[in-house]
């Protein structure tokens, strides 16, 4: 897998929220909390597949920490982490 900056990480992290969270009519902010833009567990779920996906990572099974997901954009730093 090429590596991607932390930027890149966060984009695709934001691309992929506006599609689960599409019915939402702002736009996504990487800085705003999760439970802020509307995410619940099933669709925290499906981000985590699409992070399983694009960038070969199963956060679920490496003991994240809740600081580590608390914006798109400390995800997206945690994921940079681990890649």
């Amino acid at each position: 897998m090429e590596e991607k900056s932390v930027n890149e990480i966060t984009e695709a992290l934001v691309r992929e929220a506006e599609i689960i969270l599409s019915d939402q009519t702002e736009k996504i902010s990487s800085e705003a909390t999760l439970e802020d833009l509307g995410f619940d567990s099933m669709s925290f779920i499906e981000l985590l597949v699409f992070i399983e996906k694009k960038f070969g990572v199963k956060l679920i099974e490496i003991g994240m920490q809740p600081a580590d997901r608390k914006t798109l954009e400390a995800l997206a730093h945690y994921i940079y982490q681990l890649t």
